[in-house]
């Protein structure tokens, strides 16, 4: 069941990702802000060291302590992506008025799906570690 839902994690993580690629890093963010670019740059790579770790503990045999660690290290660079995500949004939504036509009811879905996205992602990590906390209340009974 663990080996499922981490599947289901990585796989909605999988999808955002391609998702910013298509949407933030095309034509209509760059030259923005630099910055927060750079950023998402860096935070790409450590979303895919923290993806194999947490992927690779899924092998046997599993400690459970160790898969905790590493989730809470996915759902963290989650949560940076997001804060980035987000604000970048939140910019293109303040542009001044007459920009406010087709294109930023376009831009609200966007952020509309990334807020899902995150929310989701948030959700799959909490079933997560819902099922390591269970396992691990399971484990040491076991011993006692």
């Amino acid at each position: 069941m663990l080996v499922f839902q981490v599947g289901a994690l990585v796989k909605v993580t999988l999808l955002l990702h391609k998702r910013i690629i298509n949407d933030v890093l095309s034509s209509k963010f760059q030259g923005e802000d630099d910055v927060s670019l750079n950023k998402l740059a860096v935070l790409s790579g450590s979303l895919l060291t923290a993806s194999d770790d947490l992927i690779s503990s899924m092998y046997s045999p599993q400690h459970l302590d160790i898969t905790t660690s590493y989730l809470h290290s996915f759902l963290g660079v989650n949560q940076d992506i997001r804060k980035i995500i987000l604000l970048l949004h939140e910019k293109a939504l303040e542009e001044p008025m007459e920009a406010l036509l087709l294109a930023d009811q376009s831009n609200e879905k966007t952020r509309k799906w990334f807020r899902t996205c995150f929310d989701q992602i948030d959700n799959c990590g909490a079933k997560v570690l819902a099922t390591l906390a269970t396992a691990n209340n399971l484990r040491d009974t076991r011993f006692v």
